[in-house]
Protein backbone atom coordinates (compact mmCIF):
# COMPACT_ATOMS: atom_id res chain seq x y z
CA UNK A 1 0.00 0.00 0.00
CA UNK A 2 1.47 3.30 -0.90
CA UNK A 3 2.29 5.71 1.51
CA UNK A 4 0.08 8.54 -0.20
CA UNK A 5 -2.80 6.31 -0.04
CA UNK A 6 -1.98 5.34 3.33
CA UNK A 7 -2.26 8.86 4.38
CA UNK A 8 -5.94 9.21 2.45
CA UNK A 9 -7.16 6.40 4.73
CA UNK A 10 -5.98 7.88 7.85
CA UNK A 11 -7.54 11.31 7.17
CA UNK A 12 -10.67 9.47 5.82
CA UNK A 13 -10.90 7.66 8.77
CA UNK A 14 -10.58 11.13 11.27
CA UNK A 15 -13.05 12.90 8.68
CA UNK A 16 -15.36 9.98 9.72
CA UNK A 17 -15.24 10.68 13.34
CA UNK A 18 -15.38 14.70 13.56
CA UNK A 19 -18.07 13.95 10.70
CA UNK A 20 -19.79 11.99 13.83
CA UNK A 21 -19.77 14.96 15.71
CA UNK A 22 -19.61 18.22 13.82
CA UNK A 23 -21.21 16.85 10.03
CA UNK A 24 -20.05 16.51 6.14
CA UNK A 25 -18.68 19.70 6.36
CA UNK A 26 -15.73 18.76 7.92
CA UNK A 27 -15.48 15.78 6.05
CA UNK A 28 -14.91 18.06 2.69
CA UNK A 29 -12.58 20.48 4.18
CA UNK A 30 -10.03 17.96 4.84
CA UNK A 31 -10.14 16.27 2.13
CA UNK A 32 -9.75 19.64 0.21
CA UNK A 33 -6.90 20.07 2.38
CA UNK A 34 -5.43 17.15 1.40
CA UNK A 35 -5.92 17.17 -2.74
CA UNK A 36 -4.91 20.87 -2.56
CA UNK A 37 -1.43 20.59 -0.84
CA UNK A 38 0.95 22.35 -2.85
CA UNK A 39 3.51 19.09 -3.03
CA UNK A 40 7.37 20.15 -3.97
CA UNK A 41 8.69 18.44 -7.20
CA UNK A 42 10.86 16.02 -6.30
CA UNK A 43 14.96 17.03 -7.05
CA UNK A 44 16.15 16.62 -10.16
CA UNK A 45 19.83 14.74 -10.16
CA UNK A 46 22.74 15.83 -11.78
CA UNK A 47 23.53 18.36 -13.90
CA UNK A 48 21.97 18.91 -17.23
CA UNK A 49 24.73 18.57 -19.46
CA UNK A 50 28.39 16.41 -18.07
CA UNK A 51 30.91 19.66 -18.41
CA UNK A 52 33.47 17.08 -20.02
CA UNK A 53 30.52 16.55 -22.71
CA UNK A 54 29.43 20.61 -22.69
CA UNK A 55 33.13 20.90 -23.72
CA UNK A 56 33.42 18.17 -26.53
CA UNK A 57 30.43 20.60 -28.02
CA UNK A 58 33.07 23.69 -27.42
CA UNK A 59 30.99 24.98 -24.58
CA UNK A 60 31.86 25.89 -20.80
CA UNK A 61 29.46 26.19 -17.80
CA UNK A 62 28.99 29.69 -16.82
CA UNK A 63 26.32 29.35 -14.13
CA UNK A 64 23.58 27.03 -12.84
CA UNK A 65 20.43 27.55 -11.39
CA UNK A 66 16.98 25.99 -10.05
CA UNK A 67 13.79 27.73 -10.37
CA UNK A 68 11.93 24.98 -7.88
CA UNK A 69 9.17 24.78 -9.90
CA UNK A 70 6.51 22.33 -7.81
CA UNK A 71 4.94 18.98 -9.07
CA UNK A 72 1.63 20.85 -9.48
CA UNK A 73 2.79 23.70 -12.01
CA UNK A 74 3.99 23.49 -15.58
CA UNK A 75 7.07 25.26 -16.78
CA UNK A 76 5.25 26.50 -19.88
CA UNK A 77 7.82 28.96 -21.19
CA UNK A 78 11.16 29.90 -20.90
CA UNK A 79 13.06 32.36 -23.19
CA UNK A 80 15.89 34.28 -23.57
CA UNK A 81 15.37 37.86 -24.04
CA UNK A 82 18.55 39.92 -24.55
CA UNK A 83 20.19 39.79 -20.57
CA UNK A 84 17.64 38.31 -18.84
CA UNK A 85 16.19 34.90 -18.80
CA UNK A 86 12.04 34.74 -18.39
CA UNK A 87 10.26 31.33 -17.37
CA UNK A 88 6.52 31.50 -17.14
CA UNK A 89 4.57 28.88 -15.00
CA UNK A 90 1.49 27.30 -14.83
CA UNK A 91 -1.06 27.32 -13.55
CA UNK A 92 -0.23 29.65 -11.06
CA UNK A 93 1.55 32.22 -13.63
CA UNK A 94 4.49 32.80 -11.84
CA UNK A 95 6.70 34.83 -14.16
CA UNK A 96 10.54 34.43 -13.33
CA UNK A 97 13.33 36.67 -14.44
CA UNK A 98 17.23 35.43 -13.95
CA UNK A 99 20.30 37.42 -15.13
CA UNK A 100 22.04 35.91 -17.89
CA UNK A 101 24.85 37.32 -16.78
CA UNK A 102 25.54 35.34 -13.31
CA UNK A 103 22.46 33.47 -13.32
CA UNK A 104 20.82 35.21 -9.95
CA UNK A 105 16.74 35.67 -9.53
CA UNK A 106 16.39 39.15 -10.47
CA UNK A 107 12.63 38.78 -9.46
CA UNK A 108 9.72 37.12 -9.51
CA UNK A 109 5.78 37.57 -9.66
CA UNK A 110 2.43 36.50 -10.28
CA UNK A 111 1.31 38.17 -13.16
CA UNK A 112 -2.19 38.25 -14.42
CA UNK A 113 -5.05 36.10 -12.88
CA UNK A 114 -5.29 32.15 -12.37
CA UNK A 115 -7.97 31.35 -15.27
CA UNK A 116 -5.68 33.37 -17.57
CA UNK A 117 -3.13 31.42 -19.67
CA UNK A 118 -0.41 33.23 -20.44
CA UNK A 119 2.36 33.12 -23.80
CA UNK A 120 5.66 33.39 -24.40
CA UNK A 121 6.79 36.49 -23.02
CA UNK A 122 8.93 39.08 -25.99
CA UNK A 123 11.08 41.81 -25.14
CA UNK A 124 10.76 45.20 -26.28
CA UNK A 125 13.33 47.94 -25.35
CA UNK A 126 12.67 47.59 -21.08
CA UNK A 127 9.66 46.09 -21.49
CA UNK A 128 9.06 42.49 -20.63
CA UNK A 129 5.25 41.98 -23.08
CA UNK A 130 2.99 38.71 -22.43
CA UNK A 131 -0.03 38.18 -23.01
CA UNK A 132 -3.14 36.14 -21.86
CA UNK A 133 -6.01 35.34 -24.13
CA UNK A 134 -7.68 39.01 -23.64
CA UNK A 135 -4.83 41.11 -21.46
CA UNK A 136 -1.61 42.26 -23.01
CA UNK A 137 0.83 43.24 -19.61
CA UNK A 138 3.76 45.54 -20.11
CA UNK A 139 6.26 44.68 -16.97
CA UNK A 140 9.29 46.97 -16.31
CA UNK A 141 11.77 43.96 -17.61
CA UNK A 142 14.24 44.84 -14.79
CA UNK A 143 11.77 45.33 -11.61
CA UNK A 144 9.17 42.82 -12.92
CA UNK A 145 6.75 45.74 -11.81
CA UNK A 146 3.39 45.67 -14.18
CA UNK A 147 3.34 48.98 -15.90
CA UNK A 148 -0.01 48.20 -17.20
CA UNK A 149 -3.03 45.28 -18.86
CA UNK A 150 -4.24 46.62 -22.15
CA UNK A 151 -7.46 44.71 -23.37
CA UNK A 152 -6.66 43.21 -26.88
CA UNK A 153 -9.30 43.78 -29.60
CA UNK A 154 -9.80 39.88 -29.72
CA UNK A 155 -9.05 36.94 -28.33
CA UNK A 156 -5.84 35.43 -29.20
CA UNK A 157 -4.10 32.11 -28.59
CA UNK A 158 -0.35 33.31 -29.27
CA UNK A 159 2.29 35.43 -28.40
CA UNK A 160 2.77 38.72 -31.16
CA UNK A 161 5.19 39.60 -33.38
CA UNK A 162 6.66 42.95 -32.21
CA UNK A 163 7.62 45.38 -34.78
CA UNK A 164 9.43 49.21 -33.47
CA UNK A 165 6.21 50.24 -31.37
CA UNK A 166 3.21 47.55 -32.59
CA UNK A 167 2.58 44.36 -31.48
CA UNK A 168 0.91 42.36 -34.47
CA UNK A 169 -1.36 39.79 -32.83
CA UNK A 170 -3.87 37.11 -35.28
CA UNK A 171 -7.28 36.69 -33.71
CA UNK A 172 -9.83 34.23 -33.06
CA UNK A 173 -12.07 36.97 -34.79
CA UNK A 174 -10.50 36.10 -37.91
CA UNK A 175 -8.98 39.63 -37.93
CA UNK A 176 -5.33 40.40 -37.79
CA UNK A 177 -4.17 43.70 -35.47
CA UNK A 178 -1.80 45.82 -34.66
CA UNK A 179 -1.78 46.93 -30.52
CA UNK A 180 0.02 49.84 -29.73
CA UNK A 181 2.59 48.72 -26.70
CA UNK A 182 2.57 52.36 -25.12
CA UNK A 183 -0.91 53.31 -25.68
CA UNK A 184 -2.87 50.28 -25.63
CA UNK A 185 -5.04 50.62 -28.81
CA UNK A 186 -5.44 48.66 -31.59
CA UNK A 187 -3.32 51.40 -34.55
CA UNK A 188 -5.20 48.88 -37.31
CA UNK A 189 -6.61 45.65 -38.34
CA UNK A 190 -7.24 43.58 -41.45
CA UNK A 191 -9.91 41.34 -41.57
CA UNK A 192 -8.60 37.06 -42.63
CA UNK A 193 -10.64 34.15 -44.00
CA UNK A 194 -10.52 32.30 -40.63
CA UNK A 195 -9.20 31.64 -36.95
CA UNK A 196 -5.46 32.52 -36.78
CA UNK A 197 -3.57 29.71 -35.24
CA UNK A 198 0.04 30.24 -35.66
CA UNK A 199 1.92 33.46 -34.22
CA UNK A 200 2.51 35.86 -36.90
CA UNK A 201 6.08 36.18 -37.59
CA UNK A 202 8.09 39.44 -38.85
CA UNK A 203 11.36 40.34 -40.31
CA UNK A 204 12.44 44.13 -40.96
CA UNK A 205 9.39 46.37 -41.57
CA UNK A 206 7.29 43.04 -42.55
CA UNK A 207 4.91 40.75 -40.45
CA UNK A 208 3.27 37.91 -42.21
CA UNK A 209 0.16 36.42 -41.07
CA UNK A 210 -1.14 32.77 -42.42
CA UNK A 211 -4.92 31.87 -41.02
CA UNK A 212 -7.09 28.53 -40.41
CA UNK A 213 -7.53 28.49 -44.31
CA UNK A 214 -4.58 28.53 -45.03
CA UNK A 215 -4.18 32.26 -47.00
CA UNK A 216 -1.67 33.84 -45.95
CA UNK A 217 -1.17 37.67 -46.17
CA UNK A 218 2.32 40.18 -45.80
CA UNK A 219 1.80 43.57 -44.51
CA UNK A 220 3.90 46.37 -43.48
CA UNK A 221 3.84 46.25 -39.52
CA UNK A 222 3.68 50.02 -38.37
CA UNK A 223 0.30 50.61 -40.74
CA UNK A 224 -1.09 47.76 -41.84
CA UNK A 225 -0.69 47.98 -45.80
CA UNK A 226 -1.28 44.59 -47.45
CA UNK A 227 1.96 44.20 -49.65
CA UNK A 228 0.32 40.54 -50.94
CA UNK A 229 -1.32 37.79 -50.31
CA UNK A 230 -1.71 34.10 -51.36
CA UNK A 231 -2.82 30.75 -50.06
CA UNK A 232 -2.16 27.20 -49.08
CA UNK A 233 -5.06 24.40 -49.51
CA UNK A 234 -5.41 23.77 -45.52
CA UNK A 235 -4.51 25.43 -42.16
CA UNK A 236 -1.63 27.16 -41.82
CA UNK A 237 -0.62 25.72 -37.58
CA UNK A 238 3.23 26.32 -38.08
CA UNK A 239 4.80 29.74 -37.66
CA UNK A 240 6.09 31.12 -41.21
CA UNK A 241 10.30 31.55 -41.14
CA UNK A 242 10.86 34.89 -43.19
CA UNK A 243 14.97 35.91 -44.33
CA UNK A 244 16.60 37.66 -46.94
CA UNK A 245 16.13 34.83 -49.07
CA UNK A 246 12.64 33.97 -49.29
CA UNK A 247 9.26 33.32 -46.95
CA UNK A 248 8.25 29.75 -46.01
CA UNK A 249 5.38 28.26 -45.34
CA UNK A 250 4.64 25.15 -43.95
CA UNK A 251 1.09 23.85 -44.45
CA UNK A 252 -1.03 20.84 -43.18
CA UNK A 253 -1.84 20.28 -47.00
CA UNK A 254 1.64 18.58 -46.81
CA UNK A 255 3.57 21.03 -48.60
CA UNK A 256 5.93 24.06 -48.22
CA UNK A 257 5.72 26.98 -49.87
CA UNK A 258 8.85 28.65 -50.81
CA UNK A 259 7.79 32.69 -51.42
CA UNK A 260 9.81 35.75 -52.90
CA UNK A 261 9.52 37.99 -50.37
CA UNK A 262 8.54 41.30 -52.05
CA UNK A 263 6.02 39.77 -54.28
CA UNK A 264 4.52 36.43 -52.47
CA UNK A 265 5.18 34.66 -55.71
CA UNK A 266 5.90 30.72 -55.07
CA UNK A 267 9.27 30.13 -55.67
CA UNK A 268 9.26 26.36 -55.55
CA UNK A 269 7.15 23.96 -53.47
CA UNK A 270 7.79 21.00 -51.55
CA UNK A 271 5.28 17.98 -50.85
CA UNK A 272 5.58 15.73 -47.84
CA UNK A 273 3.43 12.76 -46.89
CA UNK A 274 2.31 14.62 -43.29
CA UNK A 275 0.53 17.19 -43.07
CA UNK A 276 3.47 20.04 -41.85
CA UNK A 277 2.71 21.31 -38.71
CA UNK A 278 6.02 22.64 -37.40
CA UNK A 279 7.92 25.60 -38.30
CA UNK A 280 11.03 25.61 -40.65
CA UNK A 281 14.34 26.47 -39.98
CA UNK A 282 16.81 29.04 -41.93
CA UNK A 283 20.25 28.28 -42.46
CA UNK A 284 22.42 30.24 -44.91
CA UNK A 285 21.49 28.40 -47.60
CA UNK A 286 19.16 25.57 -46.58
CA UNK A 287 16.04 25.49 -45.19
CA UNK A 288 15.52 22.40 -42.43
CA UNK A 289 11.95 21.02 -42.10
CA UNK A 290 10.48 18.62 -39.77
CA UNK A 291 8.62 16.33 -40.71
CA UNK A 292 6.41 14.71 -38.01
CA UNK A 293 6.46 10.89 -38.13
CA UNK A 294 9.21 11.38 -40.74
CA UNK A 295 12.55 13.74 -39.17
CA UNK A 296 14.27 16.30 -40.28
CA UNK A 297 14.35 17.44 -44.06
CA UNK A 298 17.35 19.26 -45.04
CA UNK A 299 16.06 21.26 -48.95
CA UNK A 300 18.13 23.90 -50.69
CA UNK A 301 16.53 27.45 -50.09
CA UNK A 302 17.22 28.28 -53.88
CA UNK A 303 15.46 25.29 -55.67
CA UNK A 304 14.01 23.18 -52.62
CA UNK A 305 15.63 20.46 -53.74
CA UNK A 306 16.16 17.72 -50.80
CA UNK A 307 19.90 17.89 -49.27
CA UNK A 308 19.58 14.85 -46.32
CA UNK A 309 17.52 13.57 -44.02
CA UNK A 310 17.72 12.96 -40.39
CA UNK A 311 15.45 10.00 -39.25
CA UNK A 312 14.11 11.40 -36.31
CA UNK A 313 13.44 15.40 -35.06
CA UNK A 314 15.49 17.76 -33.57
CA UNK A 315 14.77 21.25 -32.80
CA UNK A 316 17.49 23.52 -34.86
CA UNK A 317 18.55 26.53 -33.02
CA UNK A 318 22.59 27.30 -34.30
CA UNK A 319 24.29 27.71 -37.33
CA UNK A 320 27.92 27.66 -36.62
CA UNK A 321 30.01 27.45 -40.14
CA UNK A 322 28.99 24.49 -41.70
CA UNK A 323 27.62 23.29 -39.01
CA UNK A 324 24.44 23.09 -37.13
CA UNK A 325 23.85 22.75 -33.22
CA UNK A 326 20.45 21.02 -33.00
CA UNK A 327 18.21 19.27 -29.71
CA UNK A 328 16.32 16.79 -28.79
CA UNK A 329 14.34 16.08 -25.33
CA UNK A 330 17.78 13.73 -24.60
CA UNK A 331 20.83 14.79 -26.37
CA UNK A 332 22.45 17.72 -28.15
CA UNK A 333 23.92 16.92 -31.78
CA UNK A 334 25.59 18.77 -34.19
CA UNK A 335 25.12 18.36 -37.94
CA UNK A 336 27.08 19.22 -41.06
CA UNK A 337 24.81 21.61 -42.93
CA UNK A 338 25.92 20.70 -46.19
CA UNK A 339 25.70 16.65 -45.33
CA UNK A 340 23.55 16.03 -42.53
CA UNK A 341 26.27 13.75 -40.71
CA UNK A 342 26.25 13.93 -37.18
CA UNK A 343 29.48 14.59 -35.91
CA UNK A 344 28.94 14.45 -32.49
CA UNK A 345 26.03 13.94 -30.15
CA UNK A 346 25.80 14.15 -26.62
CA UNK A 347 23.43 13.01 -23.49
CA UNK A 348 21.36 15.53 -21.70
CA UNK A 349 18.88 14.87 -18.43
CA UNK A 350 15.26 15.34 -20.14
CA UNK A 351 15.10 19.10 -20.50
CA UNK A 352 12.30 21.32 -22.20
CA UNK A 353 14.43 23.55 -24.20
CA UNK A 354 17.54 24.67 -25.70
CA UNK A 355 17.84 28.47 -25.89
CA UNK A 356 19.95 30.77 -28.00
CA UNK A 357 21.49 33.67 -26.79
CA UNK A 358 24.00 36.25 -28.09
CA UNK A 359 27.45 35.27 -29.44
CA UNK A 360 26.08 31.93 -29.07
CA UNK A 361 25.58 31.17 -26.20
CA UNK A 362 22.95 28.49 -24.83
CA UNK A 363 20.43 28.34 -22.30
CA UNK A 364 19.68 24.50 -21.22
CA UNK A 365 15.83 24.97 -19.60
CA UNK A 366 14.52 21.12 -17.71
CA UNK A 367 10.86 20.86 -17.18
CA UNK A 368 11.61 21.23 -13.47
CA UNK A 369 12.90 24.40 -13.59
CA UNK A 370 16.68 24.19 -13.92
CA UNK A 371 17.73 26.71 -16.04
CA UNK A 372 22.20 26.18 -17.17
CA UNK A 373 24.41 28.85 -19.03
CA UNK A 374 26.76 27.03 -21.50
CA UNK A 375 29.49 30.02 -23.49
CA UNK A 376 31.24 28.78 -26.58
CA UNK A 377 35.21 28.67 -25.72
CA UNK A 378 35.89 30.30 -28.70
Amino acid sequence: MSRGFKTFLILALLASGIAALTGCEAVTLLIEAFTKRRAPRAPEQGMLIDPIDARDLGYTLQWATDLGVPNDETLDHVAVLGDVVVAVESPANVVTAVSMRDGSLLWRHVIGKVADKLHEPVRSGDLLLINSEQLLYTVNIHTGQTIEASKLESLVNHAPAVVDDVAIFGGLNHRVFAHTIAAGYTKWSYQMTDRVFARPAAFGPNVLVADGKGVYAMFTASTGSLLWKGRTFDRVSARPAMGHLGVFVAGEDHSLYALDGATGRDRWVYHSIQPLTLSPSIFTDTVILPEPGRGLVALDIRSGTERWRLDYIAKPILQFENTVLAYTQDSIIVLNLGTGKVLKEVPVHPIKSVLLGSQRKLVLASHGGRLLLLVPER
